[in-house]
């Protein structure tokens, strides 16, 4: 018996009817949403909201690391309790491993506000996944 395919945009921060409709037209089963600077509850009502028996929205946060010149953004799913923005890596990393939460990498080597290799390999114990495709990085959105 072969394993069901689970398509999923592991990072949305942006969710709307449009963003919705598109994911579902595209065949996704579900979307992360973790936008900036909102707080934890707003965004997992938000999430109860755009889920339906078609698309799973899994609430998330972005949490930038750092201070503003030197941030990483790490994206962590499954919270328990709000995480600060602007929190250490090391700090951040170790809330996340103190409430079981899922630790995902996006948009790795960008600019300066993602991991690099060396953060990867330091916390891949914890890291459960690294955004491999990003259309932004492109230099285009596709429709």
């Amino acid at each position: 018996m072969g394993v069901a395919e689970f398509r999923v945009d592991a990072h949305v921060k942006v969710l709307n009817e449009g963003v919705v409709e598109r994911a579902k037209r595209r065949g996704l089963d579900a979307l992360v949403y973790a936008p900036h600077f909102e707080q934890l509850p707003s965004i997992r009502e938000t999430a109860r909201r755009f889920s339906d028996d078609d698309l799973v929205v899994v609430p998330a946060r972005e949490v930038f690391t750092g201070d503003w010149r030197r941030r990483r953004h790490v994206l962590a799913l499954g919270l328990s309790e709000p995480v600060p923005d602007f929190i250490t890596l090391e700090g951040a990393m170790a809330e996340f491993d103190r409430q079981d939460a899922v630790v995902l990498v996006p948009h790795p080597t960008f600019l300066n506000v993602s991991l690099g290799y060396e953060e990867i390999q330091r916390y891949s114990d914890q890291v459960a996944a690294v955004e491999a495709y990003n259309p932004k990085l492109l230099g285009g959105w596709a429709d």
